[in-house]
C-alpha cells in the first residue's frame, strides 16, 4: 500500500487534481442520489480492511499509520475530528458540493472498531465548500444518548 502511495507522488498536482476530480464527478454522477450512501460505506470497508492490516492496539496507533500512507492526519477531539488536508476533497476547486462521505465512513468505523460508535458522523466544515484547495475538513461527531 505504501509503494501505491509513493507512485503516486511521480505526478504533477494538477494532474492528480484533475483526475481525482474527474473521478469523483463520473462516480457521483452514475451514483445520483444513492452517492453519499454508497460512498460512506466504501469508506466503512475501506476502514475495515486497514484495519485488518495494522494490527494496532489503540486509535491513536492506528492513525498514524494512516497519515504516514495518506499524508492526511485525523486530529481526535470528544466530538469534533479534523481530517488535515481531507483525503477526498483536498485539491477540489471552490464550488463543489461536499464529497467527503467515504472519510465520514472511514471516520465512523475506525471509531467503532476502538469502542467509540458513533450514532452519527457530520460534515460540519468542508474545504471544497470553504474555498480551500488544500485543507482541513471538520466532523461532528454524536453519540447516541441512550447507554
Amino acid at each position: 500500500m505504501t509503494e501505491i502511495a509513493r507512485a503516486a507522488t511521480r505526478y504533477e498536482p494538477e494532474e492528480t487534481a484533475a483526475l481525482r476530480i474527474a473521478t469523483w464527478y463520473l462516480v457521483r454522477r452514475s451514483l445520483d442520489f444513492e452517492a453519499p450512501a454508497t460512498l460512506f460505506w466504501a469508506g466503512r470497508t475501506y476502514a475495515r480492511a486497514l484495519l485488518r492490516v495494522y494490527h494496532v492496539l489503540s486509535i491513536r496507533e492506528f492513525l498514524t499509520c494512516i497519515e504516514r500512507v495518506l499524508g492526511t492526519s485525523y486530529d481526535l477531539n470528544e466530538d469534533v475530528v479534523v481530517a488535515a488536508p481531507c483525503p477526498e476533497c483536498a485539491g477540489f476547486p471552490r464550488g463543489y458540493e461536499s464529497v467527503c462521505d467515504a472519510t465520514r465512513g472511514f471516520i465512523h468505523e475506525t471509531l467503532a472498531a476502538f469502542g467509540r460508535e458513533p450514532h452519527k458522523v457530520r460534515e460540519a466544515k468542508c474545504a471544497v465548500r470553504a474555498g480551500e484547495l488544500v485543507n482541513a475538513c471538520a466532523f461532528e461527531i454524536r453519540h447516541s444518548n441512550l447507554h
